[in-house]
């Protein structure tokens, strides 16, 4: 709470840069769901879910950045915890929940082999698998198995976007 009493700049820069990803993930979201031909229900239903993590994300990750340094330089320990705690509860597991869902979605909207590559569906799983720990720390409260599982799950969604990506290119 010390910290954030003097408003850092670097504190929001790095929410800021969070806040990105956050868009380009929904904002790839779009774009893939074009590639679900038959199944076009479902790449819908992921792409609102992903938005709609997004929202949350977007909302959580303000707060943290403007919010919490207001709340710190007013002094207040207890509202400090209790606000970080809600703003923790909603981008882990409310906005990381929908993205799971939304990714896991839209890996069976894909098309099946022979036209889509195996790794489409291993690295989409993965994340999903991965998104739903980061779920399970946020409702556990804890920050060392989110700080665990938060890596991988990236590296498997960026896996799973280039697969993604590629077979659409091809």
């Amino acid at each position: 709470m010390g910290y954030l009493d003097g408003d850092p700049w670097q504190w929001k820069l790095g929410w800021g840069i969070w806040m990105l990803c956050a868009l380009s993930l929904a904002l790839f979201m779009g774009t893939a769901r074009a590639a679900a031909r038959e199944r076009h229900r479902l790449a819908r239903l992921a792409f609102a879910l992903a938005l709609a993590g997004a929202a949350l994300d977007l909302a959580c990750d303000t707060g943290q950045a403007f919010g919490l340094p207001m709340v710190a330089a007013a002094g207040t320990g207890s509202r400090f915890v209790a606000i970080e705690h809600l703003l923790f509860l909603g981008g882990t597991v409310g906005a990381n929940t929908m993205y799971g869902l939304a990714t896991i979605g839209l890996t069976i909207a894909l098309p099946l082999p022979p036209s889509r590559s195996p790794a489409v569906a291993i690295t989409g799983v993965a994340a999903f698998l991965g998104g739903m720990v980061i779920t399970a720390a946020g409702l556990g409260g804890s920050v060392l198995l989110l700080a665990w599982a938060t890596g991988p799950t990236v590296i498997f969604f960026c896996l799973w976007t280039f697969a993604v990506a590629r077979d659409a290119s091809s």
